[in-house]
């Protein structure tokens, strides 16, 4: 698909658009903050659907401080299994050390969070997904610039997580196009 940035006979209520390509951690945590800078935002995901698993991820320092700048640590705070004790091993099983939840206390304070990266994932997406459009099955085919327009061709289904219906954005026109090199007609 051809992507235009103007409706026709509309003028763009925002100029600056961007298109964020992948829904995991990264890419929705761009588009919230691109958001929060008042850019206009589509996520595009080539997979079918959200990733919901994953590993514990441990928010401090640095990735706290990122969770509260995005807004996050509401939706993230209930979902906060607390500090634990860790326990690190050798390759073949055996214990090498031990780290007491008390002692991770200590060391980050209460500017931390421990969750799911399904929880992580599941509160940006749910905060993004209020104001940008969320597409899934979708794959950008081709990009091409020149000196006053950035052209977007992808594919998606019919199926998607959106503001609008699928195929159509505020202020965005979208025709199809055998073509990825060929510019869309006015």
């Amino acid at each position: 698909m051809a992507v235009e940035n103007a409706v026709p006979g509309g003028e763009a209520k925002n100029n600056k658009r961007v298109l964020v390509v992948g829904a995991g951690i990264a890419g929705l945590a761009a588009a919230l903050r691109m958001h929060q800078q008042n850019w206009d935002v589509v996520v595009v995901e080539r997979a079918q659907s959200r990733r919901s698993s994953g590993y514990l991820v441990n928010l401090h320092g640095p990735g706290f401080d990122a969770a509260q700048r995005l807004g996050l640590l509401p939706r993230l705070t209930p979902r906060d299994i607390g500090l634990y004790t860790s326990i690190l091993v050798h390759a073949d099983g055996r214990e090498k050390f031990t780290i007491p939840a008390a002692v991770a206390q200590a060391a980050v304070g209460n500017r931390a969070l421990s969750l799911f990266r399904g929880d992580l994932e599941s509160a940006l997406y749910d905060t993004v997904a209020e104001v940008a459009d969320i597409r899934f099955g979708t794959t950008v085919q081709a990009v091409t610039q020149d000196t006053d327009d950035v052209w977007i061709w992808a594919t998606w289904l019919e199926r998607s997580r959106s503001r609008t219906p699928p195929h159509t954005y505020p202020q965005v026109r979208a025709r199809p196009s055998s073509d990825p090199g060929a510019r869309p007609r006015s």
